[in-house]
């Protein structure tokens, strides 16, 4: 087993969860985080605060993963064979992340996020109806670059500029990762899965 520290992009983190180059195995807890804490977490990256590493191993095994978060479905899926990088820890701020940008709905609940252009922050839904020309929905924002330049566009320069601002700063965070990798074991990474997880249920390689 090798250790490999790393920075891995937003934008880069957010293409390869698209192409499933990066997955998350079905042995770990259910979503549990609520609007708020993902608010927290947006802030944070928003203000370049550190929020923690992902590990990540690197792996040709197929394994038993999540293909949904609430009504939003993952799309496509690897070439058999291919390396995929499986989230070992780091799966709660990941499908916040992809949960917010997506707007997804789960259990009922919607996860729309604004940003407020004025203030520079984020917002829940319900706290934006008496502001709503200064705040722009999230998951409009991560869209491809024709899209996003026709939204800056509807702006004022202020606006704008902190709307670019913002799109800087996220695609352009450094997500510390830690890659395991030359382990082919699966005994090894639930062990290392446990040890991160201690107070969770005992992992065996049956549960992969």
């Amino acid at each position: 087993m090798k250790i490999h520290p790393d920075f891995l992009k937003f934008e880069t983190l957010l293409s390869e969860f698209k192409e499933r180059k990066i997955k998350i195995p079905e042995f770990q807890r259910d979503f549990v985080w609520d609007k708020n804490r993902i608010r927290k977490l947006l802030n944070s990256i928003y203000h370049q605060y550190p929020i923690g590493s992902f590990i990540l191993w690197e792996s040709t095994d197929k394994i038993k993963c999540i293909d949904r978060i609430g009504n939003y479905e993952f799309e496509n899926e690897p070439t058999e064979g291919n390396q995929i990088k499986y989230v070992i820890d780091g799966k709660q701020r990941i499908l916040s992340l992809i949960a917010a940008i997506k707007g997804a709905n789960i259990d009922g609940k919607e996860y729309n996020f604004y940003f407020d252009l004025e203030e520079c922050k984020f917002l829940e839904e319900n706290e934006v109806s008496q502001i709503m020309g200064r705040c722009v929905p999230l998951q409009k924002i991560f869209l491809n670059s024709v899209e996003y330049s026709d939204l800056a566009n509807n702006y004022d320069n202020k606006y704008r500029t902190n709307l670019n601002d913002l799109y800087f700063r996220f695609n352009n965070y450094p997500f510390s990762v830690v890659y395991v990798r030359n382990e082919n074991r699966l005994k090894n990474i639930c062990d290392v899965f446990h040890v991160i997880n201690t107070t969770g249920k005992k992992l065996t390689p049956v549960s992969l």
